[in-house]
């Protein structure tokens, strides 16, 4: 058999090589090999790389245009009450978004949608509606005048003609989930469609989805995922732009954190349940049996009951992620997790 360094290996075997060593408890040649494996997917993708300044640039123009007086300006559509309804699950890859997904899921009320593109789509369909003078965001500010008060109505119409394209609005549901990765980018904009939207963001410890991440092969997010140092980047520029979203848009969320939902899984359904607006059924904290196949790397963890065995995975790479601690501090600070 060739070596596991042998060009020949898919980066994909990597991963699941260094994972076994983890297993066996050789976690410096695991991460060794995380780092090897994500190197060769971004080599195999065509020199993948994240645009640092990009990213900056691109979350400042969105902090700077949606903030309290100009987001007040902006419409909002009407609830369309002819359709299932939308419940966006946020959370950074890898903090269990999958698993409430599945949670909710397994309610008779709800179906299971994934990860959908179309919160996303909004932004090239206001620069199609608003193509000139100022890029997007500031292109927003269009919608401002009594002209343009349509854009959020187009905004909703459009992602409920995507979600029934994807079958999402057939009967027998009242509500289906949209998991798709850093959709929190985009929650003005699901605001303007969606004024009243449930919105469950996950958090879990940074450390441990940093881990997670390195040990997957993640595409959303810039690139994000074939570096530490990148993952550990965008995980702070979402979260500062997350927070500037709460204090500026004051929108309405449902914040669940992993740790907990693993350790008081009946209450923490419940409350979840509550928020949507469901009544509690025990069909959700039998989640693993639900036969749909949850189409992310998480599809296995779904499968099996609740466990904790992936909490407080990061002490094991202590050293490889003490660099990284400063940029990290005040978001484990801000949901009160320790190293």
């Amino acid at each position: 058999m060739p070596a596991v360094s042998d060009p020949r290996i898919k980066s994909s075997f990597l991963s699941a090589y260094a994972n076994a060593l983890a297993l066996v408890g050789r976690y410096d040649d695991a991460w060794r090999d995380f780092v090897e494996g994500k190197a060769k997917l971004a080599a195999q993708g065509g020199g993948l790389r994240y645009q640092t300044e990009a990213v900056e640039e691109f979350f400042t123009r969105l902090g700077q245009f949606f903030v309290r007086d100009k987001f007040e300006l902006l419409p909002r559509a009407t609830v369309r009450a002819d359709v299932p309804q939308p419940i966006f699950v946020m959370g950074f890859p890898r903090s269990g978004t999958t698993l409430i997904e599945q949670v909710l899921a397994s309610h008779p009320s709800v179906r299971a949608g994934g990860e959908l593109a179309f919160a996303a789509e909004l932004r090239k369909l206001a620069n199609h509606l608003f193509p000139v003078p100022e890029r997007f965001p500031a292109n927003l500010a269009q919608a401002f005048t009594a002209d343009h008060r349509y854009a959020a109505t187009v905004f909703r119409d459009y992602y409920f003609a995507r979600a029934e394209a994807a079958g999402l609005l057939e009967p027998g549901k009242s509500w289906f989930v949209d998991k798709m990765p850093f959709n929190e980018v985009w929650l003005p904009l699901i605001t303007m469609a969606f004024p009243n939207a449930k919105v469950v963001r996950i958090v879990r410890h940074p450390l441990d989805v940093c881990v997670s991440v390195m040990s997957n092969n993640l595409t959303h997010g810039f690139n994000c995922g074939y570096r530490i140092e990148d993952t550990v980047h965008h995980f702070a520029a979402v979260f500062d732009l997350v927070e500037h979203y709460r204090r500026e848009l004051g929108h309405d969320e449902h914040l669940l954190r992993y740790e907990s939902f693993v350790a008081n899984q009946v209450e923490e359904t419940r409350g979840l349940l509550a928020y949507v607006g469901l009544p509690f059924d025990e069909a959700c904290l039998r989640f693993h049996e639900n036969r749909r196949h949850a189409r992310t790397p998480s599809y296995l963890q779904v499968s099996e009951p609740l466990n904790d065995r992936s909490i407080g995975r990061h002490r094991h790479y202590a050293r490889q992620l003490a660099p990284f601690l400063p940029q990290l501090e005040r978001i484990m600070a801000a949901h009160d997790y320790r190293v």
